[in-house]
């Protein structure tokens, strides 16, 4: 509970007086990995941590990974992304990317997925789909989010394009064009997706997301 979330603050604050004066030429591939990898292992329900696994099996554009910076960006960024920017693993980027005088570096924000629904959206998008369709053997009613739900939620939206839940699906595929066919095009199997080990129920999930939101 609160000695939990405290600790959290305590790691945020440690984290940002480390990553204050990182520069953006050394801010390297492998701290960026680093990085996701805790962001991932926190929260890989994160259509950003999606993302990243689809950029490490070579699935999506280039232009959506860009050694880390397009999934980091999806999870970190205050523009277009996720506002994770509180948690430990947003350090570096907020650091390199907050900057007082003059334009932050380009790689900051220029791999955001226009339109890219967020964890929340496409949660409450899976779970009203999955009321009316049959969903993969992962989701069952004690553990609703047992999947990277941008996987998930674009395996039901190819076959089931027309259905509500499915207009924001839609709107990014339309926006993100040829380098999103991975979530896009082809088969509705989940089989050709690739779902996280770590399973979390409905009610954790919320909760976290909750808490989360409510630091920033």
């Amino acid at each position: 509970g609160l000695v939990h979330f405290l600790l959290i603050a305590l790691v945020v604050v440690i984290n940002a007086q480390v990553a204050a004066s990182l520069a953006y030429s050394n801010y390297s591939k492998t701290m960026i990995t680093s990085d996701l990898s805790n962001l991932c292992q926190q929260m890989p329900y994160m259509p950003g941590c999606s993302i990243w696994g689809a950029c490490n099996m070579s699935k999506v554009s280039d232009s959506l990974c860009s050694n880390g910076w397009g999934p980091l960006s999806q999870i970190c960024s205050t523009s277009q992304g996720e506002s994770m920017y509180m948690m430990p693993g947003c350090g570096n980027y907020k650091a390199v990317c907050t900057v007082s005088n003059g334009a932050a570096p380009s790689d900051c924000t220029s791999h955001l997925s226009l339109l890219l629904p967020t964890t929340s959206v496409v949660q409450a998008n899976v779970t009203a789909l999955c009321k009316s369709n049959t969903c993969p053997v992962c989701t069952t009613s004690s553990q609703m989010v047992p999947c990277y739900t941008l996987d998930l939620f674009s395996t039901l939206c190819k076959a089931h394009p027309s259905d509500p839940s499915c207009i924001g699906w839609n709107a990014w595929c339309s926006a993100g064009g040829s380098a999103l066919d991975y979530y896009c095009k082809g088969t509705s199997s989940s089989s050709s997706h690739v779902y996280p080990s770590r399973l979390i129920s409905s009610v954790a999930f919320a909760a976290v997301l909750s808490s989360f939101y409510s630091l920033m």
